[in-house]
């Protein structure tokens, strides 16, 4: 199973009212629904 995620980062200079950058999206596979999460959080480890 295969997802787009959108990852929304807000800036801690904007925190708490400061508009989020622009969208990052990538691509996740997972053998199960339940599994996206996981897949999707390691994805972003990976990039720092």
């Amino acid at each position: 199973m295969k997802r787009t995620v959108k990852l929304f980062i807000i800036p801690k200079g904007r925190i708490p009212k400061g508009p989020p950058d622009p969208p990052r999206e990538f691509t996740v596979e997972a053998e199960c629904f339940d599994r996206l999460f996981d897949a999707a959080r390691n994805h972003i480890e990976e990039k720092g």
